[in-house]
């Protein structure tokens, strides 16, 4: 047997005991007993008057957003809701919410109220919506200042204009994440951010955008020093990351030298600094390939650049243009191989023909594709047997 469904709307915008019924049994997650329910849907509904909700004493959050409400009343009897959704209704006024006072949050957004008030007595209240509402002088939040227990505050899209705003809402030592996107006061104060900044200590989120350490430690810059002193620590700190990157590319420096000693041989024993690091003279044994730039996964974008111009740069250099020579010799002196195409292509030939699944288990570093799963003694192998002529494959097999 199939449910009726649920009312579209309460009729004549009231909320009857018979209208309740038929909401809380054909509602999902709602229940025909009152005092069973701990939520209660009745957004939508067309509602004018909050009313009969005596039996629902274990409510802990009630919707009744997108109504024509006028005003908040018979909610005392709700000593257990915690959760209280009037948005988008007539509501002029706060009030009648003292015996409610496990409330947490509270949203009147969209509303017509003129006044933050009749909130202090509310000692659980952490989260207040009042956005796009009437409030427009400091008269009008000034009561904010008593709920000390606020850590969320939405005032977006109202009329406030008076600096002393600021003012009073840093007496609120546990804000967290304020509001004000959509008022005359960001056009007012000058450096708006940074003066809130200021003003809230434990602020992280600031008009939808966090707060971060820096940002906080350069308003303190400006507010000591002004914007000299600003510029002064932005330029400390970039001197202190190059620093600090120079470090990182000499220690993966000299954690890859350890890695693969063979590939490196230099020519001169003094020891890298940050003067001629990068710039002296080494010679790379040439059997680096493209598929042989393995990545350092912990290493940051600026290390694996690194990485790529130590491995293969000092190798293009002394890679020869085939393509310009007429042959190539072998240990003997004796051409063996004319006119070959690009090294890269025959060692990408070979690399198909490997078919054996090899995983390099090194910690730190990345697979290598699986169809070029060669070790060092191979491709080392492969380039001198190459170089030499003595290799298996033809010219013609390369081309």
């Amino acid at each position: 047997m199939n449910k009726a469904k649920a009312p579209v709307c309460a009729p004549d915008g009231k909320i009857t005991k018979d209208y309740l019924y038929k909401v809380c049994s054909y509602g999902d997650g709602m229940y025909s007993v009152p005092h069973l329910n701990n939520i209660l849907y009745l957004h939508y509904q067309g509602i004018r008057q909050i009313e009969n909700l005596d039996d629902y004493t274990n409510l802990k959050c009630l919707y009744l957003q997108n109504n024509v409400i006028r005003k908040i009343e018979n909610l005392g009897n709700l000593k257990q809701m915690t959760q209280l959704f009037l948005n988008e209704n007539c509501i002029e006024k706060i009030e009648n919410l003292e015996h409610c006072q496990q409330l947490d949050k509270i949203d009147l957004s969209k509303n017509k109220i003129q006044a933050a008030e009749n909130l202090s007595c509310l000692k659980n209240l952490t989260s207040l919506d009042l956005s796009y509402n009437s409030l427009e002088k400091v008269e009008d939040i000034s009561h904010l200042a008593e709920c000390a227990s606020l850590t969320l505050l939405r005032l977006s899209h109202n009329k406030l204009a008076d600096p002393d705003i600021i003012n009073v809402l840093s007496k609120l030592e546990k804000m967290r994440a304020l509001f004000l996107d959509g008022n005359p006061i960001l056009g007012v104060i000058p450096n708006y951010r940074k003066t809130v900044i200021l003003a809230f200590p434990e602020l992280c989120y600031l008009d939808g955008r966090p707060v971060q350490d820096e940002e906080r430690k350069l308003a303190e810059a400006w507010n000591e020093g002004g914007q000299s002193a600003e510029e002064a620590l932005k330029i400390e700190w970039k001197l202190q990351k190059e620093q600090d990157l120079k470090e990182l590319h000499l220690k993966m420096y000299e954690r890859m030298k350890q890695r693969y000693p063979e590939l490196y041989k230099e020519t001169e024993s003094e020891d890298l600094n940050d003067e001629d690091f990068g710039q002296s003279e080494m010679e790379v044994i040439p059997i680096k390939m493209p598929w042989q730039r393995t990545r350092p996964t912990v290493l940051n974008d600026h290390a694996r650049k690194l990485v790529e111009e130590i491995e293969w740069k000092d190798v293009e250099e002394q890679i020869p243009d085939f393509e310009e020579m007429p042959q190539i010799e072998n240990s003997d002196g004796e051409a063996t191989v004319e006119q070959p195409q690009c090294i890269l292509e025959y060692i990408h030939q070979l690399g198909k023909e490997k078919t054996a699944e090899v995983k390099i288990q090194e910690q730190g570093f990345e697979n290598l594709p699986e169809e070029l799963h060669y070790s060092l003694d191979e491709r080392m192998e492969i380039w001198q047997n190459f170089m030499t002529g003595t290799s298996d494959e033809s010219a013609e097999d390369c081309e």
